[in-house]
């Protein structure tokens, strides 16, 4: 009798004797691989052939063995991501399900699917296993294929690897991931100059002393790891408070000035010294006053004297409007506008905003906007009312039209790879935009929606926006059809709700009457110390499109359409019967 053992297989031959005491035997020995062996990486399986004279074998002279090593069907290539379909793709979604094939191995008399192993190496960190769930994954296909289903996680990128022994890069496949929501593109970043070096002018504030310079107001790698945060999470208004004006101010117990004495009724020698010694401590108690404001108030770049000497130039170098001492009769009034308490100062703001600046549901707005401006708290202003105004906007769907067809042309471009179009730097300049194809279907570079017109001005989204000063579109969702798909995304515009220098130096915020909103906001913010904030619009939309249909495309649609709709209006057109 021939014995054979091993971990993996089972091996047996029958040697039948005759009654000549010949042996019989046809030359075979079966060979039956175990039902479930363990699970060991290693190369080889060993197999031992004990031969026995009678009986079972035993450890002793009359009994011969040897060794064999069985090669395992070590995995030679690695297929994927396939989805159900069985379409070979080029990236994952995170979330979703995708299927790994293992489609070569080296020769061997075992079974693939009970000795491979899969793992997986997210990004550049550690090579990891991934679950073995007998009979159900790892499983053979139709055509006997040995496939694993795996769940695409975060990251950028996700290797898998089939294995036996010890994964290899080059029985591997490398795929990247796509995470929604991911950004598509990005325009400046709140809070930061147009350069994003440093704060941006009008939302510093101050006592009229200046503290800091434009470039000085934060350091240069705070700046640095703010944007680096941004870009990667966006705003998070508790680990960005700092530039978002949230930081707590002192009272300054010395805003009051000290008043002269009286002369005395006594000796007027006596009265001189008392006065003189009034006016050292009044200049004692000024200077503390100062240093105080200058400690506590680290983004005040405008002095007294360069407000007050603020002009609007109406031709150039001859005729100026004295647009600073607008302010300064706010700051330290005049005939007309005797009471220079805080409180008057922003009764007189919110009269002239709402009459000259809002109405409708946008006169609400500018109200609860300088009420979050007196309580002095910073931070992130966000309006529903707002919000739903400039989502409907003309300005901002012209916007969106022309995301959309930059969103197109870039799947156009990519075949429908969207780790392809994801934008991970901030745009600056719109000369960088146009070098980056975020131009229009007829070549204009678009940046962001703006509200300066007659109409926005006298509605009242001009006093709370005008210009909008960053955005940020980021894919939340896209669904292919074949070629066709459906793209969801969300939109966030960003603002400053605060005056600069040149605010006032402009000539339309210096016409008669107009002018008392801005002279009275300049004041509050620059020469009293109320602190700006940064207000913030989000609103969702979509779209659909085609894989082979870009901006162009796009575009020569819309003017198609637009043509038939105005053939169809002269079509209608009454007719007229001569007399």
């Amino acid at each position: 009798m021939i014995y054979a053992y091993g971990e993996d297989i089972i091996s047996y031959k029958t040697l039948k004797q005759t009654a000549n005491n010949k042996v019989m035997s046809d030359n075979t020995i079966q060979i039956r691989e175990k039902e479930n062996p363990p699970r060991k990486k290693e190369e080889f399986s060993k197999l031992t052939i004990t031969v026995s004279i009678n009986g079972e074998p035993k450890n002793d002279k009359t009994c011969k063995s040897t060794s064999l090593k069985m090669p395992k069907p070590l995995v030679k290539k690695v297929e994927g991501p396939f989805i159900e379909e069985g379409k070979l793709v080029e990236e994952m979604i995170e979330g979703q399900e995708y299927i790994f094939k293992a489609t070569e191995f080296q020769k061997s008399t075992m079974s693939p699917i009970k000795h491979i192993w899969w793992a997986e190496k997210i990004d550049d960190g550690e090579i990891t296993d991934l679950e073995y769930k007998k009979g159900e994954n790892p499983y053979l296909d139709d055509k006997k294929v040995v496939c694993f289903k795996y769940k695409a996680k975060k990251g950028k990128k996700i290797r898998i690897y089939a294995y036996v022994v010890s994964p290899a890069e080059r029985v591997s496949v490398e795929v990247p991931i796509v995470s929604f929501p991911f950004c598509v593109d990005r325009f400046k970043v709140p809070g930061l100059n147009p350069s994003g070096t440093n704060i941006s002018q009008d939302l510093t504030y101050g006592k009229g002393v200046a503290t800091k310079t434009i470039d000085n107001v934060y350091d240069v790698d705070s700046v640095k790891q703010f944007i680096k945060e941004y870009i990667k999470s966006g705003f998070d208004v508790d680990k960005h408070a700092a530039f978002a004006n949230i930081e707590g101010l002192k009272e300054n117990p010395f805003d009051e000035p000290f008043n002269y004495s009286s002369p005395s009724e006594g000796s007027d020698h006596f009265a001189n010294v008392q006065r003189d010694i009034d006016a050292q401590n009044n200049a004692k108690m000024m200077k503390i006053a100062d240093e105080f404001d200058k400690a506590n108030y680290p983004k005040a770049i405008y002095s007294k004297e360069r407000i007050y000497n603020a002009r609007a130039w109406l031709i150039e170098n001859w005729v100026f409007e004295a647009s600073g001492k607008d302010v300064k009769d706010y700051h330290e009034g005049n005939l007309m506008f005797w009471d220079t308490s805080d409180e008057n100062i922003f009764k007189a703001f919110e009269d002239w905003a709402t009459l000259c600046y809002s109405y409708g549901n946008l006169e609400g707005n500018i109200k609860r906007m300088i009420a979050k401006f007196k309580r002095n708290e910073g931070g992130i202003y966000e309006d529903s009312v707002l919000t739903e105004d400039i989502a409907n906007h003309k300005s901002t769907l012209e916007y969106c039209s022309n995301v959309e067809d930059f969103i197109a042309e870039q799947i156009k471009i990519s075949k429908g790879k969207l780790s392809n179009i994801i934008e991970t730097g901030i745009d600056y300049t719109y000369q960088h935009r146009g070098d980056k194809g975020k131009t229009t279907a007829k070549g204009a570079k678009f940046a962001k929606p703006t509200f300066g017109s007659l109409l926005d001005t006298i509605r009242g989204e001009t006093i709370a926006l005008n210009d909008i000063w960053a955005t940020e579109v980021y894919i939340s969702g896209v669904q292919f059809d074949n070629d066709n798909y459906k793209v969801s995304y969300e939109v966030t515009l960003w603002d400053h709700f605060g005056l600069d220098i040149t605010d006032i130096e402009d000539i339309p915020n210096t016409i008669p009457v107009a002018k008392e909103a801005f002279a009275a906001w300049f004041a509050l913010q620059h020469l009293r110390g109320y602190k700006p904030f940064i207000t913030k619009m989000t609103f969702t939309k979509e779209f659909q499109g085609n894989i082979n249909e870009g901006k162009i495309e796009r575009n020569d649609k819309r003017e198609a359409i637009k043509t038939k709709q105005a053939k169809e209006r002269i079509d209608n057109l009454p007719s007229f019967k001569s007399l």
